[in-house]
């Protein structure tokens, strides 16, 4: 399997993960302390898989063409 199909599926999982996470949130009618805290911890996972990814993705593309990729992902 190629790399960019193993970061895009990889990049699919994230994405149902943050879904999952988002509806939990809006229907929960009580927020305590503890669910807060899990969800805090929860994004703070994401967040480094997100970097890990976007890491990978970069090192797919040329050198050339790093400055168009970025400039289009800000």
């Amino acid at each position: 399997m190629s790399t960019d199909s193993v970061l895009n599926r990889r990049r699919g999982n994230i994405r149902g993960q943050l879904t999952k996470l988002c509806k939990s949130v809006d229907e929960e009618k009580e927020c305590n302390l503890d669910i807060l805290l899990a969800h805090q911890e929860q994004l703070c996972r994401l967040a480094k898989k997100f970097e890990d990814l976007k890491v990978g993705f970069y090192e797919t593309v040329a050198d050339t063409e790093i400055d168009s990729v970025k400039s289009h992902t800000v």
